[in-house]
């Protein structure tokens, strides 16, 4: 039994030895931020400069750094790490936010609620149960931005899905679209073909007849904006 215990021991020293490691220096310029390597949790890093040892071989390092309690920006790197020199890191970061894990909780319990209410329907069309509206979400509306007029003259001839009487929705219809809880687009989940950007709405600027409402869904934000300006469309029709 004891031979045998000795030759693990001698296999497992041996296996170590086998194994080399190379240093990894992450350089990371801001807040605090939290490095994954190969998909599992590393190192808190606090520090501008941080060395690490990884075995020699390619590695996938994922930096996030916290912008606050809902959300989160990351960098990700393929690197390959040699035993006879050290490699220095630099992350770029993704220009889009993502929500943190615990904020991913809590948007899942939201949406929830959220989708009894929208459904998304074949031919790229999504429902809303409550008004009994049907919207469009493919890809035309975000392909080009057109002035009001446009806007107008291009839900009135559109011929979508089996249904030809689209029109451009309301400012309160296109509000019901906003969705708080998110950002870049700020909206219900179900439509997948929105820009961060205006939306034209069909409702006047009562104090201003040159103005009309118009809907940013890079965080839902409103304004009048004139009626020669060039923002995005998106039809709707009662059910």
């Amino acid at each position: 039994m004891r031979k045998v215990l000795l030759s693990m021991v001698i296999v497992s020293m041996a296996s170590t030895l086998l194994a080399t490691e190379g240093t990894a220096i992450i350089y990371h310029k801001g807040k605090e931020a939290t490095l994954y390597v190969d998909g599992k949790k590393s190192i808190h890093l606090t520090k501008e400069l941080t060395p690490i040892l990884l075995e020699e071989g390619n590695h996938t390092l994922k930096l996030v750094e916290p912008i606050n309690e809902h959300c989160e920006k990351y960098g990700e790197k393929e690197v390959y790490v040699s035993s006879s020199g050290s490699v220095k890191i630099k992350f770029k970061f993704e220009d889009k936010l993502e929500p943190t894990e615990e904020y991913k909780k809590i948007l899942d319990k939201k949406d929830s609620i959220k989708f009894q209410r929208f459904v998304r329907i074949k031919d790229n069309i999504v429902t809303d149960k409550k008004l009994g509206l049907m919207w469009q979400d493919d890809e035309s509306p975000s392909r080009t931005m057109k002035d009001l007029k446009s806007s107008k003259e291009y839900c009135s001839a559109l011929k979508f899905s089996i249904f030809n009487d689209w029109r451009l929705p309301t400012y309160e219809e296109l509000m019901t679209l906003v969705d708080y809880d998110r950002y870049d687009a700020a909206i219900v989940p179900l439509f997948k073909k929105t820009f961060s950007d205006g939306y034209w709405s069909a409702s006047k600027d009562i104090s201003s007849p040159n103005y009309t409402w118009v809907v940013d869904f890079e965080y839902g934000k409103t304004g009048t904006t004139l009626k020669s300006k060039k923002h995005y469309v998106r039809c709707v029709r009662e059910k």
